[in-house]
């Protein structure tokens, strides 16, 4: 039975299909508003793998912080599956964390604990630190983009996606999130999260523009 990995939760789209055996199906996109070509993208993989949407087992997607229309659309996706096989197990996760496990796994020999940073739109950054091994350090934040990065120590290494500008340089970018690294979540239960996106943004969240 295959499993499904998605996030849309941010700039752009990634997707993966694990069969029982054999190789993975993927697509990763880092273009802006990737996630219109989602359902295009979704039967494509079903189609090059030979394998019936409704034989899913579980669906690992990630929850935010990020995108409040993607995060929305790839849980609606989810819980459509779901609707045709209502044994399909969903299985939610944290933007941030996802990102964390990807750059611990790709930086095997880094020590250093890491901040993420995501853009949330108005001059304004999500942020959270993890610790070489991607646990959390502490809770997700939002903030003014000045403020959020003036307060990341500089013994972090900064990592942010590759198309966000910062007037301090990362120390590794990235522009989407391995699906691999989505199906290797959904393993492991401590990173499980309930069915609801994640918004941090705080109620008197304003613009740039507005703000000053």
């Amino acid at each position: 039975m295959p499993a499904l990995a998605l996030d849309c939760s941010f700039a752009g789209l990634s997707l993966g299909l694990f069969p029982p055996s054999g190789a993975p199906a993927v697509f990763t996109s880092a273009t802006p508003r990737s996630s219109d070509i989602l359902h295009t993208q979704l039967l494509t993989l079903f189609e090059k793998s030979n394998q019936n949407p409704a034989n899913l087992t579980h669906i690992t997607l990630t929850l935010g912080p990020g995108s409040f229309t993607g995060c929305r659309i790839g849980l609606a996706t989810a819980q459509a599956f779901q609707v045709v096989n209502p044994s399909i197990h969903i299985i939610g996760v944290a933007t941030l964390q996802a990102l964390a496990c990807q750059i611990a796994a790709e930086n095997p020999t880094n020590n250093q604990p890491i901040s993420i940073v995501l853009d949330a739109a108005g001059n304004h950054l999500y942020h959270q630190a993890f610790s070489p091994s991607a646990q959390p350090l502490a809770p997700a934040t939002c903030g003014l983009a000045a403020e959020i990065l003036a307060a990341i120590p500089t013994t972090h290494l900064l990592a942010a996606p590759t198309s966000l500008l910062l007037p301090r340089q990362p120390g590794l970018t990235f522009s989407t999130i391995n699906p691999l690294i989505l199906h290797q979540m959904s393993q492991t239960p401590a990173h499980h999260l309930p069915l609801q996106p994640i918004y941090l943004k705080p109620l008197n969240y304003q613009t740039a523009a507005n703000h000053a």
